[in-house]
């Protein structure tokens, strides 16, 4: 059985081939941007009043569960 190991060029694509530059791409500065941004949603989503809540159909459960969400779970959709 042939063993792989991953690589990771300076262009920051990661290859489980073992060949720089054929795998799919990885950004970590826009990974780490994204994370930033997410954790900054999940503060101004904390810090809303019980009306603009109600507004956007979420509770305060909703919320503290959102909020408490690790830095590194991000939504899927989102990158």
């Amino acid at each position: 059985m042939a063993r792989t190991t991953n690589t990771l060029n300076f262009t920051g694509s990661v290859s489980s081939s073992g060949r720089a530059g054929t795998g799919p791409k990885f950004d970590l500065t826009g990974r780490l941007q994204l994370m930033l941004k997410v954790w900054k949603e999940r503060n101004d989503l904390a810090g809303l009043d019980a009306a603009s809540l109600r507004d956007l159909g979420l509770t305060r459960s909703d919320v503290s569960s959102e909020v408490s969400r690790s830095p590194l779970d991000l939504p899927h959709h989102r990158y």
